[in-house]
């Protein structure tokens, strides 16, 4: 009998066939595929960095995906490579180290944050692809997205598709769908994202530098 995280990928499977029946999305690595291809010219040793969680997959440390991407005639609106010098991703594999701790355990700081069908607090992230992302990318997305428990728009999720950089903002998103999502297609890297937090009670009092009726 499978287990309850067997039939959850054997779901996700078999939904993303369908979606390759209508879309070529071309080739899909599965983090189970990429903690044993070891000999494979698009994975590399994943690089350990003392205080951070390594990615795992599964029970294995997960191979550094390279990223070596040919975009061919897909259009993109940022750099080519310019995700080989993303941070904060100190192991170099793709996913922020604030995700990767999550992963591991550590809690979402996400202001938006619900508790998943995995138990867990949801993250807001930015996924972000080689190329600007198409049908057949969001598609996929929602694909894994569905699978996990998300509650989509209907549920008060935030999804966008950013314009001016070839990626997708959401929020909402359970830990488990994480690492179906950095193993898809054209994925790069995914993003926590950044919270801002204000901080006016240790900020800088304003100074008066010409006469004003509201400063003294």
């Amino acid at each position: 009998m499978l287990d309850q995280g067997s039939r959850k990928t054997h779901l996700i499977s078999l939904m993303l066939v369908a979606v390759f029946l209508v879309a070529d999305l071309g080739a899909i690595a599965t983090p189970s595929t990429a903690s044993i291809e070891g000999d494979s010219p698009e994975f590399a040793p994943p690089i350990l960095i003392e205080g951070l969680p390594p990615l795992m997959c599964g029970e294995e440390l997960c191979l550094r995906p390279t990223r070596d991407i040919d975009r061919g005639e897909r259009y993109s609106s940022e750099a080519e490579d310019w995700w080989q010098s993303y941070g904060p991703d100190l192991d170099w594999n793709g996913m922020d180290d604030r995700l990767q701790r999550v992963l591991a355990g550590a809690e979402s700081v996400s202001p938006t944050a619900i508790i998943g069908n995995d138990g867990k607090a949801t993250v807001a992230i930015v996924v972000d692809y080689a190329w600007h992302p198409t049908e057949s990318e969001i598609e996929t997305l929602r694909v894994i997205l569905n699978a996990h428990g998300w509650v989509g728009e209907e549920g008060g999720a935030w999804f966008q598709v950013l314009d001016d950089i070839d990626s997708i903002a959401l929020d909402k998103v359970p830990v488990s769908a994480l690492m179906d999502i950095y193993a898809s297609f054209g994925v790069v890297v995914i993003e926590m994202q950044n919270v801002m937090v204000p901080s006016n009670d240790i900020a800088a009092k304003a100074a008066r530098s010409r006469p004003s009726e509201v400063y003294t």
